[in-house]
């Protein structure tokens, strides 16, 4: 017994001290200054039902407007969030929306329709900490994608019914 207690007191203090250790190893979070006039916000006409949602589900990994919270200053909370946001802002880039080809947007604007319909965004760990966003409506699901089709047709695409399943 003493000894379980001398191997659980080390594997204790090793615990403590690597979780010391990782904090030295530090990734930026930080956000990018924003030009309104170059948002998805700005250049489209969005439902405020959808506007919501998005401000709501998609703002932390795919906006300079992430809100980086207190628990994102600790290792390895932190690479991970760093991680998803670089990620996150890669694929989609709602803050330099106008910075896209007429191409980029629509197929941006299906995968927000597929993606959502399908139940893969926002990715399954964002959402116990954000429960906001973790049941859309079939309601707001429909206006959604009614407003992802309606903003392709701005574009000049062709209806998503014809166009393959990703």
């Amino acid at each position: 017994m003493q000894r379980a207690r001398k191997v659980f007191f080390v594997i204790g203090i090793v615990a403590v001290g690597l979780f010391g250790l990782m904090q030295f190893a530090r990734t930026p979070h930080d956000n990018p200054r924003t030009i309104p006039s170059q948002t998805i916000f700005a250049e489209t006409s969005m439902p405020p039902d959808v506007k919501a949602y998005i401000g709501s589900a998609c703002r932390d990994c795919h906006t300079h407007d992430t809100v980086w919270r207190f628990y994102s200053n600790f290792a390895p909370v932190l690479w991970l969030q760093s991680a998803d946001v670089w990620a996150g802002r890669f694929h989609m880039d709602l803050s330099r929306w106008s910075q896209y080809t007429p191409a980029q947007k629509d197929d941006r604007l299906k995968g927000i329709c597929d993606l959502v319909r399908k139940g893969k965004m926002p990715l399954w760990y964002y959402k116990p900490l954000h429960p906001d966003t973790w049941f859309p409506s079939g309601t707001l699901i429909d206006h959604l994608c009614a407003w992802t089709e309606a903003e392709r047709k701005k574009l000049g695409a062709p209806p998503a019914a014809g166009r393959p399943e990703m």
